[in-house]
C-alpha cells in the first residue's frame, strides 16, 4: 500500500519537476516541485503554493478516476522525536499534503522533501489521531509508532489543516453520525455545557465538496445564541457543541441526515444543496447555565392524553415506595394522627367519617381511662409516702425509747 501511494505522489509531479525542498540552501523554495516559481516571502509567510501541474490536469477529470488526488498542502517545519535524546529534532522545512483516493475512500498523510524524499506516509483513518499543540504544532504517530511535530505558519493553518484531516476521517469511514476534533481545550475546570444550557458562539461553516472544503456558507462574523437541545439550530451542530468549555473551539463533521437533510436550505450565504455533509468550526465564548435534559423538548410516540402522568412529568413511579407511602397513611389516620404534613389522601385512602368519629371516640375515651388511672396512681403515691413517713416517725420513737430519753 505504502510503494502504491508513493508512486501516485510520484504522478501528481510533471515530469521535469526533479527538485524540491533542500536542509542547506535557506534560498530553495517549492516552486520547482509544484510547476511554478514561488517567492522567498511566500515561503517565508507558508502560504501554499500553486498545485502540481498534473493535479490541475486531473481536476478536469472525475473524482472517481481511481487514483490519489491531492486535497491540501501546506508547507511546515518537521521535528522528528528521538528516543534516545528523548527530544525532538528539527528536520527542517518540508511539505505536508492530504491526499484522498475518493473512489474508495482511503486518505494518507503525507510529510515529505522531494517527490523521491517521502519522510512519512500515515493512513488517515477513525483511528488515527492528529492534535493540535500550542496553537502552531501538529503532533500524531506513524504507523510504526515514530512521534512527530509539524509547526504551521499561523494557527489559522493549523486549524485548516486539522479540519481537512478531521473530513477525511469521516469520509473514510461514513456514518449517520457526527464526529468531533478539538482545537482549544480550556484547562479550566468549569463544567462542560450540556443540554438546556444556553451558549454563545461563533461558527463557521463550509459544505464538503469531492472530499475537501467546498464554499463557505456560513459565517462566524457575530455571536450566536443557542440553547443546546431546543432543535432550533442545526441539529448536528447542537450535539457537536455539548462538552465544549468556554473558550474552546471545535471542528464539527455533520452528516446530511443531521444537517439540512434531504431538502437542503437557500437560508444561507450560498444555496446549501441537498444530501451535503457540512464542515463546522466552532467557538464557544459565554455560558449561561440551564435545567439541564428538563428544557429538552422530547417527541412523545402518541397523543399525550392516553400516556400515564408519571411519564409525562419526566418521573418513574417507584411502587414499592408508594405502597409503604400508603400503609403508613392509613395506619396514622387509624390511630387518629391526621395525615402527614404536606400530603393529602386520596379517595380510595381516606377513611369514613363515621369510622373517622368512633375511631376518635375510642381514642378519646381511651385517653379519659389512662389520665383517671394515672390520677389514681398518683394517690396511692401519695398514700404510700404518708406510709413512709410514719414508719420514719415509729423509728425515732424507738430510739428514744432505747436511749432513755
Amino acid at each position: 500500500i505504502v510503494l502504491e501511494v508513493q508512486q501516485d505522489m510520484s504522478s501528481l509531479f510533471d515530469d521535469e519537476d526533479n527538485g524540491g525542498f533542500s536542509l542547506k540552501d535557506s534560498k530553495s523554495n517549492l516552486g520547482n516541485i509544484f510547476g511554478g516559481p514561488v517567492s522567498q516571502s511566500q515561503s517565508l509567510s507558508y502560504q501554499a503554493p500553486p498545485q502540481p501541474t498534473s493535479q490541475k490536469k486531473r481536476n478536469r477529470t472525475s473524482s472517481n478516476s481511481g487514483q490519489n488526488q491531492l486535497l491540501h498542502f501546506t508547507n511546515v517545519m518537521c521535528f522528528q522525536y528521538n528516543t534516545s535524546a528523548k527530544q525532538y529534532e528539527s528536520l527542517g522545512q518540508v511539505g505536508a499534503a492530504v491526499l484522498g483516493n475518493l473512489s474508495n475512500n482511503t486518505f494518507h498523510l503525507y510529510v515529505y522533501r522531494t517527490k523521491q524524499d517521502v519522510m512519512c506516509i500515515v493512513p488517515i483513518s477513525p483511528r488515527f489521531k492528529f492534535t493540535i499543540q500550542k496553537k502552531q504544532y501538529g503532533s500524531f504517530a506513524d504507523t510504526k509508532g515514530q512521534n512527530w511535530s509539524i509547526q504551521f505558519g499561523t494557527p489559522e493553518q493549523a486549524v485548516d489543516f486539522l479540519t481537512r484531516i478531521t473530513l477525511s476521517k469521516f469520509i473514510a469511514n461514513p456514518s449517520s453520525s457526527i464526529i468531533t476534533e478539538d482545537v482549544v481545550v480550556p484547562s479550566s475546570k468549569s463544567k462542560p455545557v450540556e443540554n438546556g444550557d444556553i451558549v454563545g458562539v461563533k461558527i463557521q461553516g463550509w459544505i464538503e465538496k469531492n472530499g475537501t472544503l467546498g464554499d463557505e456558507f456560513r459565517s462566524s462574523g457575530k455571536l450566536d445564541k443557542v440553547t443546546l437541545g431546543s432543535g432550533k439550530e442545526v441539529i448536528g451542530i447542537e450535539q457537536g457543541i455539548i462538552g465544549m468549555k468556554k473558550n474552546g473551539v471545535r471542528i464539527i463533521i455533520v452528516p446530511a441526515d443531521l444537517g439540512y437533510g434531504a431538502s437542503g436550505t437557500r437560508d444561507a450565504i450560498i444555496p446549501v444543496p441537498p444530501h451535503t455533509t457540512l464542515v463546522i468550526k466552532v467557538t464557544l465564548s459565554k455560558i449561561k447555565r440551564g435545567s439541564g435534559s428538563a428544557n429538552v423538548a422530547v417527541n412523545l410516540p402518541g397523543p399525550a392524553d392516553s400516556l400515564p402522568d408519571a411519564l409525562l412529568s419526566g418521573v418513574t413511579p417507584n411502587v414499592e415506595e408508594e405502597d409503604k407511602k400508603k400503609q403508613l397513611k392509613q395506619r396514622m389516620a387509624k390511630l387518629g394522627t391526621g395525615i402527614l404534613p404536606g400530603v393529602e389522601l386520596e379517595d380510595d385512602d381516606a377513611p369514613s367519617n363515621n369510622n373517622a368519629s368512633n375511631n376518635n371516640n375510642n381514642g378519646n375515651n381511651n385517653g379519659n381511662n389512662n389520665n383517671n388511672n394515672g390520677n389514681n396512681n398518683n394517690m396511692n403515691n401519695n398514700n404510700n409516702n404518708n406510709n413512709n413517713n410514719n414508719g420514719n416517725n415509729n423509728n425515732m420513737n424507738n430510739n428514744m425509747n432505747n436511749n432513755g430519753m
